[in-house]
């Protein structure tokens, strides 16, 4: 019975929801080129959360709000629903993202994802995602605020 109550007490216990701010940018290397760079404000985990773009001038310009079985996409005053955060940054962005990798490397722990070279870069955080396949290549590049 020690044992069992010894294990229960070091076991992983889940993230807790997490907080980052910063730069970032995305490009999507088909034709036309898509490329978004904005700051931005991420607050959750792959399950439910929110990340917010910013315009230059400090307005939130699309915030996009998920949770088991939903996702919300609102910009200008209208909002989009989806089954899923997947499916709702497939219509954003034309194509699929590691959407629970991103909270790994926005955390500093180096997840690896078929097809995904991440390289950090200095001390400040900064660091860059790289997809070569499936295409189109995909570029993410983010600078977070410590």
């Amino acid at each position: 019975m020690l044992a069992l109550v010894g294990a229960c007490a070091n076991a992983p216990q889940p993230p807790r929801d997490a907080f980052w701010q910063g730069r970032m940018s995305l490009t999507v290397h088909q034709t036309p080129v898509q490329h978004v760079a904005a700051a931005f404000e991420l607050e959750g985990n792959a399950t439910q959360g929110e990340l917010s773009l910013f315009s230059p001038l400090g307005h939130a310009s699309l915030v996009l709000r998920w949770s088991p079985g939903q996702a919300q996409w609102l910009q200008n005053g209208q909002t989009r629903s989806f089954a899923s955060l997947s499916e709702m940054t497939k219509a954003a962005t034309g194509t699929d993202l590691p959407l629970e990798a991103l909270f790994d490397w926005l955390a500093g722990r180096d997840q690896a994802v078929p097809g995904w070279t991440l390289e950090r870069s200095g001390s400040g955080g900064r660091w860059s995602a790289r997809r070569s396949q499936p295409v189109p290549a995909v570029t993410l590049t983010v600078s977070p605020i410590p």
